[in-house]
C-alpha cells in the first residue's frame, strides 16, 4: 500500500470514528492516532493471513516413509 493510499485509509477511518463519537471539536489527533492503530492491526492481520496461505496446506496427506 502506498503512503498516499494508506494515509487516505487512515483519514477515512478517523473520520468515521469521529462521526461515531458525535463529531467532537478538538479531538482530531485522538481519532487520527486511533485510526492509525486500527489500520496497522488490519495490515498485520492481512500479512499473517497471506503468510498462512503460503504455508503447507493442512488438507494435504502426510507422507510417513
Amino acid at each position: 500500500m502506498s503512503d498516499t493510499s494508506e494515509e487516505q485509509e487512515i483519514r477515512e477511518c478517523a473520520y468515521a470514528l469521529w462521526q461515531e463519537a458525535g463529531s467532537p471539536e478538538g479531538e482530531e489527533t485522538t481519532f487520527w492516532l486511533k485510526a492509525e492503530e486500527i489500520i496497522a492491526e488490519r495490515k498485520a492481520h492481512a500479512d499473517v493471513d497471506a503468510a498462512g496461505e503460503e504455508s503447507f496446506p493442512a488438507s494435504d496427506p502426510v507422507n510417513h516413509m
